[in-house]
């Protein structure tokens, strides 16, 4: 089976398949309500400071959440791209006529328009390694002047980095702190900074828990990392890597 089959073929019913699956809920309303926490807690603070002006684009823009966050907040200058049909009927079900079913790279290299922000949301891991390089010199291209590009991709460093590296079938290339900002580098980019993934749950008391579990379960990890003759310094334990990055 060709790459190009195998992806039309997981690609063609992504959202019933993998999407709504893997949150274990089908409701349109609750995958929102869900992706929309989330990004608030780990993007609400990178976003652009103009909301009229800015031209953001999402690429891998799914069923068109993080577009939908970013309007709530003002923004106006929006569009998504995804190669899922099905992801992009769902966005376009709910008011999202911007978003367009098309290959990122070829894209970027016909629409030649340069934005302020490009959102890069669970990509990269989709990508071979060859892709995801040229993916991303496409995206400095296309980045104005002090414009940035986020990214966020499944963390190998991360405990239980299986969970999310491989709980989708269409993951390709996988990274942890190190080998993302060496691959960025490659690209091109002058700045890179990489920041933990934010871990959401629903009350406020299992918020602080989680926070003073993950406190002391981190501290051993570094433990056993020094024990092992291996740095902690640079390294991230959340299960996401945002990535944010400046042409």
């Amino acid at each position: 089976m060709s790459q190009q089959h195998y992806r039309q073929q997981l690609y063609e019913d992504y959202h019933r398949t993998q999407v709504a699956r893997h949150q274990g809920n089908s409701d349109l309303e609750q995958l929102l309500a869900n992706d929309m926490r989330q990004f608030n807690a780990e993007l609400a603070a990178l976003l652009p400071a103009s909301q009229q002006e800015a031209y953001i684009l999402d690429i891998g823009c799914g069923f068109g959440s993080l577009l939908l966050f970013l309007q709530q907040r003002g923004y106006t200058q929006l569009s998504g791209i995804d190669i899922s049909a099905e992801q992009v009927q769902v966005a376009q079900s709910l008011g999202l006529s911007q978003v367009l079913c098309t290959d990122a790279i070829q894209f970027l290299a016909e629409k030649k328009q340069l934005y302020d922000c490009i959102f890069c949301i669970d990509v990269i891991e989709h990508l071979e390694k060859s892709e995801a390089l040229s993916l991303l010199q496409q995206i400095r291209h296309s980045l104005k002047v002090g414009g940035s590009a986020i990214f966020r991709t499944p963390n190998l460093d991360a405990p239980f980095a299986s969970v999310y590296a491989f709980g989708d079938y269409t993951h390709e290339t996988l990274l942890n702190g190190n080998s993302a900002e060496q691959l960025m580098l490659a690209a091109g980019f002058s700045e890179v900074r990489l920041l933990p993934s934010a871990v959401v749950h629903g009350s406020f008391l299992r918020s602080v828990a989680a926070t003073l579990i993950r406190g002391v379960t981190n501290i051993k990890r570094r433990i056993q990392m020094f024990a092992h003759g291996y740095s902690s310094r640079h390294v991230l334990f959340s299960p996401n890597l945002l990535i944010v990055v400046k042409p």
